[in-house]
């Protein structure tokens, strides 16, 4: 354990601070940490699912049972190589009942994290500022439009940032601006407020869960990744390639961060819209080409119903004609 817990340890008299999720961070750091860096979140106004959820605690899979802005929270330590100082990665993660979006479905798990960094691992909780910070927005699909800036380009090194949730898909953002042209551009930040504080919730790890979180391993969605680092090597490089500022091209060079361009998004946009006018079109080409063989039934229907009358009618004459009744 690190030297900064050891003495605090023997200065208290119940024995060492309680480290429920094993990650040799005590628990209460943790907490004070996440409390510091908490990002500010906007919502939609008239966003279907209203706020984030909280879900019961011990449950066996997720059950909703308020929808009163809660986020839930981890941190871990973050083993980087060629890096001077020592790092924590900090997660928010914002979880809904619903994405009420296109293509909803029940369900949706997005988060924003940081990198923290402090001369020691050992740190007390003052020294620890954000390096960087990185926004999930549909997170490893084609529409992956996860955003990154350099901490102080946000005026996000001692705080956390301020974040926009698009409506009713609820991809984070870490500019307004960002909303508007992102996402396969199914994402629309509109009506915003700043959303109430709920609770926060530290979920722990994944082998080792705090505060009941059982349910996070429930359910249709896949929340291990959530647990995992988002600063990764390569993301980092992608990071360090920001410009000293990092706030006029806030991910513009790294859309999304974690390996996928914007322009798989963009044509991602393209080949749905490609695909609703082929639809379109193959539907009204369906129509004519039902229109155009009814047209034909019926012509040629017609036609021999009217070969039927006048071969009855020559076969009847044929018939008078040879004395056959």
């Amino acid at each position: 354990m690190p030297v900064f817990f050891i003495l605090l340890w023997l200065l208290l008299p119940d024995g060492p601070p309680a480290d429920a999720d094993q990650d040799s961070l005590p628990d209460e750091f943790e907490d004070r940490i996440l409390q510091v860096f908490r990002p500010k979140f906007h919502v939609s106004r008239t966003d279907c699912d209203v706020l984030p959820s909280e879900f019961e605690p011990g449950a066996k899979a997720p059950k909703s049972v308020a929808r009163n802005g809660a986020i839930y929270g981890q941190v871990f330590p973050l083993a980087t190589t060629g890096r001077s100082g020592f790092f924590l990665e900090v997660h928010y993660l914002h979880l809904w009942k619903q994405d009420c979006g296109r293509a909803g479905h029940a369900l949706d798990a997005e988060h924003v994290s940081a990198l923290l960094t402090a001369p020691a691992i050992d740190a007390p909780v003052h020294d620890w500022k954000a390096v960087y910070w990185y926004a999930a927005a549909h997170e490893d699909t084609l529409c992956d439009a996860g955003n990154g800036a350099r901490a102080e380009s946000l005026d996000a090194e001692r705080k956390g940032p301020h974040v926009w949730l698009s409506h009713g898909k609820h991809a984070s953002y870490l500019t307004l601006e960002l909303c508007k042209v992102r996402g396969c551009g199914g994402d629309l930040c509109r009506d915003m407020v700043l959303a109430p504080e709920g609770p926060l919730i530290n979920l722990g790890e994944w082998d080792h869960l705090r505060n009941g979180a059982t349910w996070v391993r429930g359910g249709p969605w896949s929340m291990k990744p959530k647990f995992q680092p988002d600063f990764t090597p390569a993301a980092l490089a992608m990071f360090d390639g920001l410009g000293p500022e990092g706030s006029g091209s806030v991910n513009s060079s790294l859309a999304p961060v974690k390996a996928v361009m914007m322009a798989g998004g963009e044509a991602a946009g393209g080949v749905q819209t490609a695909g609703q006018q082929t639809d379109k079109a193959l539907q009204k080409a369906d129509r004519h080409a039902t229109s155009a063989l009814d047209q034909a039934a019926s012509s040629t229907g017609n036609a021999l119903s009217r070969a039927l009358r006048s071969t009855g009618r020559s076969l009847k004459k044929a018939a008078e004609a040879t004395g056959l009744k």
